[in-house]
């Protein structure tokens, strides 16, 4: 979005280049010379001597000026100019909107299968909860020889799958908080105060 955002603002600046071709331009010059053979800024053309010592005849000029610039016939081709400027303007602003929108679903559907994860998570703890009270109770009964190993073991084996199927959704939480974190633009892993 950052991106999209300066590419906007480029294109602002463009649409101020295209409109600068409206506008007078001044343009200032000057031209300091010293020496024997000098250039004529009106005739555009040096001056020569025949002299064999290169340092006689040594004078200094200086020109300067000033020229207002302003262009009449080229107008239309500005005024097209700025016109199309506009339009990638306009266009760069609505790829700003559409990264806006596809960041917010990809913030929506990373909170919606948060929330869901969520929602499986409590279940799944009071089953864990469960397996574990059920494993006490066969483990008591076993050892007063009212329950068989094979209860026993399908207890632990209970108890061990709703700690999987725990530790799984724990796990799918975590990456989707990292998901979540990248689709804010976070740094993933970073805490962020």
């Amino acid at each position: 979005m950052r991106n999209a955002q300066l590419q906007v603002e480029i294109q602002h600046q463009q649409v101020r280049m295209a409109r600068s071709g409206f506008m007078p331009q001044l343009t200032l010059f000057g031209l300091f010379q010293y020496g024997n053979n000098q250039f004529n800024v009106g005739t555009g053309a040096r001056s020569v001597t025949s002299a064999a010592n290169p340092f006689s005849g040594l004078s200094g000029n200086f020109t300067g000026g000033a020229q207002l610039t302003m262009n009449f016939f080229d107008t239309l081709n500005t005024y097209t100019a700025t016109g199309d400027a506009h339009y990638l303007e306009e266009i760069d602003k609505q790829e700003v909107r559409r990264f806006e929108r596809l960041v917010d679903a990809d913030v929506r559907a990373a909170h919606a299968v948060l929330l869901k994860l969520y929602a499986r998570r409590a279940p799944l703890t009071a089953a864990r909860d469960m397996a574990r009270d059920n494993l006490t109770i066969v483990e008591g009964r076993y050892k007063n020889g009212d329950a068989l190993i094979i209860e026993y073991l399908d207890a632990q084996i209970d108890l061990a799958n709703a700690e999987l199927n725990l530790a799984d959704v724990t796990a799918q939480l975590q990456l989707q908080w990292y998901e979540l974190q990248a689709a804010l633009g976070y740094t993933v892993g970073v805490e962020h105060g």
